[in-house]
């Protein structure tokens, strides 16, 4: 996600809804330019922190690839409990200078 009208030191929010048909455990691998804390069902389940990350803006931006296009820009991962029916995502993204974007992937 890149927001439409990015600003420097900015902040968004955004939220959406996940239909799952069984109470199950995924994997959500998130990443962001700058910061970001994401909720699941109303609870903290991933907070950055470290908004210079280096190494990881250098894998992106500093070298001649296609992973900005081609991959998902993750920077971590954890386990989650995703209930059966309705569940809540909701993201905060704290942007500084220059670019930003946030990647959330779900897998088994």
């Amino acid at each position: 996600l890149i927001p439409p009208v990015p600003a420097e030191d900015a902040v968004y929010y955004g939220y959406t809804e996940l239909m799952i048909d069984a109470d199950q455990d995924l994997t959500i691998w998130v990443g962001a330019d700058d910061d970001a804390q994401l909720w699941l069902n109303d609870r903290l389940v991933w907070k950055g922190g470290d908004v210079a990350k280096d190494s990881f803006f250098g894998q992106f931006y500093l070298t001649k690839n296609t992973y900005v296009r081609d991959y998902n820009l993750s920077e971590g991962k954890r386990t989650v409990h995703f209930r059966k029916g309705r569940n809540k995502l909701f993201f905060k993204l704290s942007n500084g200078p220059t670019r930003l974007f946030f990647s959330l992937v779900l897998t088994n």
